[in-house]
């Protein structure tokens, strides 16, 4: 009883009553009995990813994979990448360490015990907490994605009179960062990677906004991986397979978009995007003078590795992307009549800033002294995540020349993948949740 009078006052601080009892009449009619409508859902979601040749995450719940544990063998979930969403569809964020620890962990068992080798991780509601990424490091997963990016400028263009009530209820859900502030990427706690979504996304588009015809919700997730491409980031999709009946279109127009030749993007699952990232983390520029205000540059790391720099010699590589041109050779003399084409960083600078340097792909050193660097940051320097995109833009309106290994293999420009969290199968499945089950 005390899970469904939770429940209910969740569902009420989030979508208000009116929506509360809305959500009665949309769980009838998205859900059934017999599972039938969430299978199809899912082999929609698999169809898609096999025509455009990448796995799509489905992210779920290990009880309620355990239930239909059916949906193994008959094929509904082949070429999906499947990821833990908690034992049970629970709310980490008030949970502690140790009991979180205890929900992934009795969520491996179940996967480990189905055959299924999960993994990443993604809290139900995105109910994270500041344990929630270590926890899922202990646990020995790669990739966790439960912080989510919001995409302000494009969701506040489509808010009509109950913007403001959405806003509050959608930050007391994700707690979301806005997407201006924050580098488009992923990044490394201990050994996993964090992969971050970009709202907003299905829940927030058609339950709290009641934009639910196929062309809007296209229009506007279309307008964001524009967004994201010109910012050479990564689009990470939230759609729930029991909205996919309404956004199957503008999920099928985003990879269309995406496949085409030349678009630079990468299309890729989740467990690729962690891959990649923790064999990038192994990337390092070192930089020796040369004769003649010139520097020598040996890059050491993945050999698909896009490097690229700003504010380079017109003979060295070719035109890349906003400014940045890209260098193949992987040992080069790059001419800056003295000035050192990497970031200079004080030992007392915040820690954090100097991973975010290096997370960001730019070459840097630690010094005490300013040597003539394409950018230089003190001891007196302040840094928190909102900072992110202040310090590339310094970086980057600097006019020096300046070397970085761009986030994406291979020479894309930005990247996309989608994810599909799968609450429930049935009706039946939601009123365990109801109980805790």
């Amino acid at each position: 009883m005390w899970r469904f009078l939770e429940y209910c006052w969740f569902v009420v601080r989030t979508k208000g009553f009116i929506g509360g009892l809305l959500r009665i009449g949309m769980l009838i009619s998205r859900f059934d009995l017999s599972g039938r409508k969430m299978r199809r859902a899912i082999q929609g979601i698999a169809g898609l990813g096999r025509r455009f040749g990448y796995s799509p995450a489905l992210i779920v719940p290990a009880i309620v994979l355990h239930r239909h544990r059916h949906i193994l063998n008959d094929g509904s979930c082949q070429d999906l990448e499947l990821a833990i969403h908690g034992y049970t569809h629970k709310n980490m964020r008030p949970l502690s360490l140790e009991a979180q620890v205890q929900e992934v962990r009795k969520a491996r068992q179940i996967f480990d015990q189905l055959g299924v080798k999960a993994r990443g991780f993604r809290a139900p509601y995105l109910s994270c907490n500041t344990h929630t990424e270590r926890v899922v490091s202990y646990c020995g997963l790669a990739w966790n994605s439960d912080t989510a990016f919001m995409a302000n400028g494009i969701l506040h263009s489509h808010m009509g009179r109950p913007r403001r009530f959405v806003e509050r209820a959608v930050q007391q859900l994700y707690m979301p960062d806005d997407a201006a502030d924050r580098l488009l990427a992923p990044w490394i706690l201990e050994k996993t990677v964090c992969i971050p979504i970009l709202l907003p996304d299905d829940e927030i588009l058609v339950d709290r906004l009641g934009i639910d015809q196929p062309d809007a919700v296209a229009d506007i997730w279309l307008k964001m991986l524009q967004w994201v491409r010109a910012r050479g980031g990564l689009f990470v999709l939230q759609l729930h397979p029991e909205r996919f009946s309404i956004c199957s279109k503008a999920m099928e127009l985003l990879l269309e978009q995406t496949s085409i030749p030349g678009s630079g993007t990468w299309m890729a699952a989740m467990g690729q995007i962690a891959d990649w990232w923790m064999t990038r983390d192994s990337f390092k520029f070192v930089i020796s003078p040369a004769d003649s205000g010139a520097f020598d540059v040996l890059v050491k790391g993945p050999p698909n590795a896009t490097i690229v720099g700003l504010n380079l010699p017109s003979d060295l590589g070719k035109p890349f992307f906003g400014g940045y041109r890209q260098i193949k050779a992987r040992q080069f003399r790059v001419t800056t009549d003295g000035k050192i084409p990497c970031v200079g960083i004080h030992p007392d600078a915040p820690t954090a800033l100097a991973k975010f340097i290096h997370n960001a792909g730019f070459a840097s050193e630690v010094s005490d002294v300013d040597k003539g660097y394409a950018m230089y940051f003190g001891s007196g320097q302040a840094f928190g995540p909102s900072d992110e995109i202040r310090v590339i833009n310094q970086i980057e309106s600097a006019g020096r020349p300046v070397l970085r290994c761009w986030p994406w293999p291979n020479g894309y420009k930005s990247a996309f993948a989608t994810t599909h969290d799968l609450d429930s199968v049935t009706l039946t499945d939601f009123l365990y949740r109801l109980l805790g089950k």
